[in-house]
């Protein structure tokens, strides 16, 4: 897969700086012939670890990048975007909109993200409550609800957008030509 080597060049650097690494050797890590979106992609989950906005990422921040490179990897195997995935997906955002009093326990949220097609999803569940519980009691409250609903929101979009391969504009083609054939054919009638 292009975009496992382009996470195994990104790692290495991180590793030759000593965890730490500046945006334009990330970006130039991520340039790939086949997929020029890699680039912008990898600059929007450098700009998500860069905590303080100075354009590098410490050790820290560079380990945060390391987990959203791996939670990309991880729902790209999972087939993000389908409709099994969605379904799974739904079921933690409508507990999150639900939050009963007292907050989110970890086995709730668990629970909204089990689904038999997508096992995986616990894993990406489970790494996304770390990162929201901030206060490390095990329970979002309603803000950590928030900041989960919006790290999951990243992540389903910025899957989202790295994946795509021009469908859009093949689809776009396909109507586009439905439309032409139907005008001729009213033309001919």
């Amino acid at each position: 897969d292009a975009f496992l080597g382009v996470v195994a060049k990104i790692l290495e650097l991180i590793e030759e700086g000593g965890g730490s690494v500046e945006k334009a050797a990330i970006s130039a890590a991520a340039v790939h012939e086949e997929y020029p979106e890699f680039v912008g992609f990898v600059e929007h989950l450098f700009s998500h670890a860069d905590a303080d906005g100075d354009g590098s990422l410490t050790a820290e921040e560079a380990q945060h990048l390391i987990e959203l490179l791996r939670t990309h990897v991880a729902s790209s195997v999972m087939g993000l975007g389908s409709e099994e995935f969605d379904e799974a997906v739904g079921g933690i955002f409508e507990l999150l909109s639900e939050a009963p009093e007292g907050g989110i326990t970890k086995e709730a949220l668990l629970k909204a993200a089990t689904s038999e097609e997508h096992p995986e999803l616990l894993e990406v569940a489970e790494e996304l409550f770390a990162q929201a519980d901030q206060d490390g009691d095990g329970v979002l409250d309603e803000a950590e609800a928030e900041l989960f609903a919006d790290l999951l929101e990243d992540y389903i979009g910025d899957d989202s957008s790295a994946g795509s391969s021009g469908d859009d504009e093949a689809d776009e083609s396909a109507d586009e030509t439905e439309s032409a054939s139907t005008d001729e054919g009213a033309e001919g009638a």
